[in-house]
């Protein structure tokens, strides 16, 4: 029931294997696993990652707190356990993070190839994907008009080769436009464990505030987003700051916003079972990067979360470590789950009022110091004139007595 695409495009590297002789599937099923996953998700990890350092490349990070940044989107982030076993939502992070470069280059034809193969990866984000690419494509070319007509018919092009190729795979296997597995028809099989009330793709909530509560538990919850991927909380105290009309790259934030909240409401609108017995909520690890660089932007624009970020991704690795330990698909509660996030969120809180009161007592030092460089600069001169006027004048104006003899004081010409 998954999209046809990535399958018939992971038959290229199988295929590769059998001509350089390596053994079947059937022969070597734990060799199979393994290859296929280096060919997949180990492949699109270490792509995700090197888009990572190139986006922090381009917007100007320190050579440190670009390495950083690198390390925690590779250990504390559910990058690292998804890049274990062969999923889908580990391909559509890398293709993500690819996408997302060639925007911030505005190679806009890449972009448009990228944003359609996206679109067949998963049914659920990939259509935000494409829709949010092709909004800030347009609007891009038709303020700064530099795109030539040919140019942007092969943009057009490009975004629809994939999507065209899917559907037509979908149609010749389960004979219908839809996706599959939004077909409850397809699941009235014998000891099948989906129906119509458990199955993605619809609407299953019993009320709109069952689907509040879940859409909330989606994010903060044991299975939270958040929770798993801790560093990305760094963003939220900067974004008014990155959303600002003349900020740089203020396009591209809104964008990323755009895919996260767009794909965050279709599966909390259809669906109820937290994505299934895995490591907390799958569908949303693609959502992994564009969070990431909305996370570079706030370091960026406040250096001082730094130590904050730091913190975040200690804590962050712990988590993602032992559900890279387990596997992706361990549906348990990972251990001192709780202990961690409160901690991490805690101390990185704690972190980020110190700061605050350290730069707020650095402002008031910084204005007692330039006023008294203002005195000395500009009072402080006449201040030996001052000094001789103003005693001069006080004896000038005072009478002597009787028995002292008056003496006219002499001031120097100097």
């Amino acid at each position: 029931d998954k999209p046809p695409v990535p399958a018939l495009l992971m038959a290229g590297p199988y295929w590769l294997w059998r001509a350089c002789g390596g053994p079947s599937a059937a022969e070597r099923p734990d060799w199979y696993c393994w290859y296929m996953t280096l060919c997949t998700s180990g492949l699109t990890f270490v792509l995700a990652v090197l888009c990572v350092n190139a986006l922090a490349r381009r917007i100007d990070l320190t050579l440190v707190h670009r390495l950083v940044v690198v390390a925690a989107f590779a250990s504390s982030t559910l990058a690292l356990p998804y890049s274990r076993s062969v999923n889908n939502p580990e391909m559509l992070l890398g293709v993500t993070a690819a996408l997302l470069l060639a925007l911030e280059r505005s190679s806009f034809v890449w972009a448009g190839l990228l944003a359609g193969l996206a679109y067949t990866i998963d049914l659920g984000a990939g259509p935000v994907i494409i829709a949010g690419t092709l909004a800030y494509i347009a609007f891009h070319v038709l303020r700064v008009r530099r795109q030539t007509v040919f140019r942007s018919v092969l943009i057009i092009l490009g975004s629809l080769v994939f999507p065209a190729l899917h559907h037509a795979l979908n149609y010749h296997i389960g004979g219908t436009w839809r996706p599959a597995n939004a077909n409850a028809d397809y699941f009235n099989w014998p000891g099948c464990p989906f129906d119509a009330s458990t199955m993605s793709g619809a609407w299953n909530h019993s009320s709109l505030f069952a689907f509040v509560l879940y859409a909330i538990d989606l994010l903060v919850g044991k299975k939270g987003f958040w929770g798993f991927n801790l560093p990305l909380l760094i963003a939220l105290p900067v974004l008014s700051t990155l959303m600002r009309p003349r900020m740089p790259r203020r396009g591209l934030v809104l964008l990323c916003l755009a895919w996260s909240f767009g794909a965050w409401l279709i599966y909390a609108a259809g669906s109820r079972n937290y994505s299934g017995a895995c490591v907390s909520v799958r569908w949303y690890v693609p959502l992994v990067a564009p969070l990431m660089f909305v996370a570079m932007l706030a370091l960026r624009e406040r250096p001082t979360l730094m130590a904050s970020f730091v913190w975040l991704t200690l804590f962050g690795t712990v988590i993602n470590v032992l559900a890279w330990w387990h596997g992706p698909w361990y549906g348990r509660l990972i251990f001192g789950y709780w202990a961690w996030y409160v901690f991490g969120v805690g101390g990185a809180v704690w972190l980020m009022r110190r700061d605050r009161i350290r730069g707020e007592r650095r402002s008031v030092s910084s204005t007692w110091s330039r006023m008294r460089k203002h005195w000395r600069d500009h009072v402080g001169a006449y201040a030996p004139t001052l000094a001789i006027y103003f005693p001069t004048q006080k004896r000038l104006n005072t009478r002597p007595s009787k028995s002292s003899v008056y003496t006219a004081p002499v001031i120097s010409p100097n």
